[in-house]
């Protein structure tokens, strides 16, 4: 993946700076008369702008538009982005399971003391835990919600 995100950036180095299409000097009247000249090497006045390794692939941005040199490096972007975000999702997934084990154990404590309740339970214990039930509830339902986006 390093590699792919290596040779795209690349690319792209070299097609932002020549992404103009290349005048054939033979279209035009008279090509001595032009002052001006495009560069195929992408070298400003003042040097290149990147290494001369950009030149090999320096013959692909011919057919690249504007538009496509966005998508490459929003590609090479995402690309950087994806271990990260692919880490951070299967925490989340993880700490939802860990949640939902929570809620499901204190449904069935919850669940075997309603049965018991002849045998003397206080009405309170009850309570303290609906509210403990509850509140992990709300917890499960703040995780999923962030997994959903």
């Amino acid at each position: 993946m390093k590699l792919s995100i290596a040779v795209l950036s690349s690319i792209l180095a070299v097609c932002s700076v020549t992404v103009a299409n290349p005048v054939d000097p033979s279209s035009t009247m008279s090509a001595e008369a032009s002052t001006s000249t495009a560069s195929t090497s992408g070298a400003s006045a003042g040097g290149s702008d990147y290494s001369s390794s950009y030149d090999e692939f320096e013959k692909y941005c011919y057919s690249f538009s504007l538009e496509q040199v966005m998508l490459i490096k929003r590609l090479a972007k995402a690309e950087a982005q994806f271990p990260k975000l692919s880490k951070k999702t299967n925490d989340k997934r993880h700490q939802h399971a860990a949640q939902k084990k929570v809620v499901d154990e204190l449904q069935d404590i919850l669940d075997g003391l309603y049965g018991a309740m002849h045998w003397g339970l206080e009405i309170s214990e009850l309570a303290e835990l609906e509210a403990e039930l509850l509140k992990q509830r709300e917890i499960l339902e703040k995780i999923e919600e962030e997994l959903s986006t």
